[in-house]
């Protein structure tokens, strides 16, 4: 399982690089400074390096359910539950979740991203990163942050290989384009029993196809339980949408459907949608 994660130095994050981003009902969270300069080639690499919509609500919300109900994140575990953070980027929604008390492994597709700026908003936030922190250590087995990189493919196969299993998977921003909704349904399998998924992002992403109305419907296809937990309409930007995923009873993962792509986007052809630039995330 060692090699499942990346192995990351503390950064040495200190306040004054950073900003601070405050969320009702909670301390601020410091975050490092925007940036686009390290995977500047295309939309889907660089948008680590920013802030999105999605990941504020999410993490916002995150901290209203523990408020209602502290059993949706709480464990009696002394180790607390295990939170997979899918596209992490900045990790608002993760840093939200360790506030909780439970650990966090944090995605991204790049390695980059995770080291400058996912691991250093863990270190501004009292969060220490270093090599002790590595799973397969055997004085710390469980650590309380892991760090994994790699497309929707490679993550899912890594999940599987290492035999990975989760209480929560979080999301944002994450399902813009129909072409991703089967590695991510796949990584939904990644539940544990009871576990549950919260996935935040526009409810159509113009121009991009994705959006959390078709992956509801994709996700409900495939034998997953879905809600819209909340819905934020502030006229600054399209409707946005907060999605409780969760297994049914009626199904496990050898029954559960197989969602392929070509399947998702035969679905989605009497779907009618507006034209325009692809205009993820804000």
């Amino acid at each position: 399982m060692e090699s499942t994660f990346l192995r990351i130095e503390d950064p040495g994050v200190k306040a004054p690089d950073c900003r601070e981003l405050r969320l009702e009902g909670t301390q601020p969270i410091l975050v490092v400074q925007e940036t686009q300069e390290l995977q500047p080639d295309s939309v889907d690499q660089a948008s680590g390096g920013l802030l999105w919509e999605g990941a504020l609500d999410l993490a916002q919300h995150l901290q209203l359910c523990l408020r209602m109900d502290p059993s949706d994140l709480a464990s009696e575990s002394p180790g607390g539950r295990r939170v997979l953070e899918l596209g992490a980027g900045h990790g608002l929604p993760g840093l939200m979740a360790l506030r909780m008390g439970c650990r966090v492994d944090f995605h991204d597709f790049s390695e980059q991203t995770l080291r400058h700026i996912t691991a250093a908003n863990c270190v501004a936030n009292g969060i220490h990163v270093n090599r002790a922190d590595i799973a397969g250590q055997q004085h710390n087995p469980d650590p309380l942050v892991r760090f994994v990189a790699g497309d929707w493919t490679l993550l899912k196969d890594k999940m599987e290989a290492a035999g990975l299993l989760y209480d929560v998977i979080i999301a944002s921003e994450a399902v813009y384009k129909v072409d991703f909704y089967p590695d991510l349904l796949a990584l939904l399998e990644r539940l544990e029993p009871g576990g549950r998924a919260w996935f935040a992002g526009k409810r159509f992403y113009f121009g991009c196809g994705g959006g959390t109305a078709s992956f509801a419907a994709a996700a409900r296809e495939a034998g997953f339980s879905v809600m819209v937990d909340k819905v934020l309409e502030d006229g600054r930007s399209n409707i946005r949408e907060i999605l409780l995923i969760s297994k049914t009873d009626a199904t496990h993962p050898g029954k559960r459907q197989k969602i392929q792509k070509d399947e998702v986007a035969e679905g989605l052809q009497s779907t009618q949608l507006p034209t325009r630039s692809c205009d993820h995330p804000a």
